[in-house]
């Protein structure tokens, strides 16, 4: 399972110039971090931001020697930008280096970037996979959230079980309340590609690459929405 994020990108100067300056910003062992453009075009770029630090380990034997390795590890963030109405940022099983990697990419736009994490609406995400054929086979757990127990106090509720996405607030005692569904995770069937999802209301969802390749069109179509 692979965990993707979504992101939309505010962007002050040409995408011509933030690409060239990806391509400029290359990985080398020096600088410890950087870019390695996979693909290109004149409306996307994919590629991955690597960094690398030195590790330093001591280990001590039963009998008081000293041994001190060292060696290199690397942190990886799989990215794709698409420019369509607006741009879009999609990332995969993203390391350690989240932080530098959004660094990196300020400096790369010449300080005119801005990122937003959008939040899903997960009735409407789900209401839009259907529509293009996702079938919902059994649902393993729900998450709600903002659950409104009183005046001054909300909860939070985990269930798992054999769930139905359409149904939960009939069969829990709290679903009737107000409260906002945080995330679900279910087996899913899409044009005979069955496989676990789990979608958050967050930017974030982990499914198989495989059927990330069918729905993540449908998921760029829904965050066009959201962002307009």
């Amino acid at each position: 399972m692979d965990r993707f994020y979504w992101y939309t990108i505010g962007l002050r100067t040409e995408f011509n110039f933030f690409v060239d300056s990806i391509k400029e910003s290359t990985f080398n062992q020096s600088d410890e971090q950087g870019f390695k453009v996979e693909a290109i075009s004149r409306d996307m770029v994919v590629g991955k931001f690597v960094q690398s630090k030195l590790v330093t380990q001591e280990f001590i034997n039963p009998f008081g020697d000293n041994t001190v390795e060292r060696r290199q590890v690397y942190d990886v963030i799989d990215f794709k930008f698409s420019r369509r109405a607006n741009i879009l940022l999609e990332t995969k099983n993203p390391g350690r280096c989240t932080k530098t990697f959004f660094n990196e990419l300020l400096k790369c736009s010449d300080y005119s970037l801005v990122v937003e994490a959008p939040k899903f609406k997960l009735p409407e995400l789900i209401k839009e996979l259907k529509a293009h054929g996702l079938i919902i086979i059994q649902v393993k757990e729900i998450e709600l959230a903002d659950i409104a127990l009183s005046k001054d106090a909300t909860g939070l509720l985990v269930v798992k079980g054999n769930l139905s996405i359409d149904d939960y607030e009939l069969k829990l005692p709290l679903a009737d309340l107000k409260h906002r569904l945080k995330k679900f995770k279910a087996i899913v069937d899409f044009h005979g590609t069955r496989e676990m999802i789990e979608v958050h209301s967050s930017n974030k969802i982990i499914m198989s690459d495989k059927l990330a390749k069918l729905i993540t069109p449908i998921i760029y179509k829904t965050l066009r929405h959201i962002d307009s």
